[in-house]
């Protein structure tokens, strides 16, 4: 998904574009296709997109909706469907990997402030993931100035972020940049990591 928004921006008009490719790109592998039997006998695939989670939201208002997550095959097998599909109102318990994933996308469009506290939001929930093994804030931008909206922002080693920026502002010239913290975790290429 970062290599198609590096070298074909105009494949996604919205960040609901982000989801739909990202759950294509892992439906077509034949693991995260296969159904798995929960503990009362349905099957269910492990990528679910809108999926609740355990603890609140910033202030304490209602619970943090993940954009996706791809659930673990023991914590599906161990529990039934309800429990499963996301029901943690009544739940006394959890494993910190009954979710393998938790995937959190932002389009930026303009620069805003409302952006901010967005992803400020987002890094929270994320950040607040018990029940997650992995965490990604994968952010996506065709605005100037990319890297300001993180400059203030702290990164804990558990929670990941991929920022790709594509900036057209100078004319017959695209400048793509890509921030990655904790440092280059994906192992890109060094050329990705500068202005073309």
């Amino acid at each position: 998904m970062v290599s198609q928004f590096y070298y074909r921006p105009f494949l996604f008009f919205n960040e609901i574009g982000f989801h739909t490719y990202c759950y294509a790109v892992f439906y077509r592998n034949p693991v995260f296709a296969k159904l798995f039997t929960t503990r009362d006998g349905k099957n269910t695939n492990l990528i679910h997109p809108e999926y609740g989670s355990i603890k609140t939201k910033i202030g304490g208002k209602g619970r943090a909706w993940y954009d996706l997550v791809i659930l673990n095959p023991r914590f599906v097998q161990d529990n039934d469907l309800e429990r499963v599909a996301n029901n943690y109102g009544t739940a006394t318990s959890y494993k910190p990997d009954d979710l393998m994933a938790v995937l959190e996308f932002k389009y930026l469009r303009s620069s805003s402030k409302e952006y901010v506290r967005q992803l400020q939001k987002d890094y929270h929930s994320l950040s607040n993931a018990v029940e997650a093994l992995n965490k990604y804030m994968i952010v996506f931008a065709d605005v100037k100035s990319p890297f300001d909206y993180f400059s203030g922002m702290q990164w804990d080693d558990h929670t990941k972020l991929v920022y790709t920026v594509v900036d057209f502002s100078q004319i017959g010239r695209k400048q793509i940049k890509v921030l990655i913290k904790p440092d280059n975790f994906l192992k890109l290429p060094g050329q990705w990591l500068a202005t073309v």
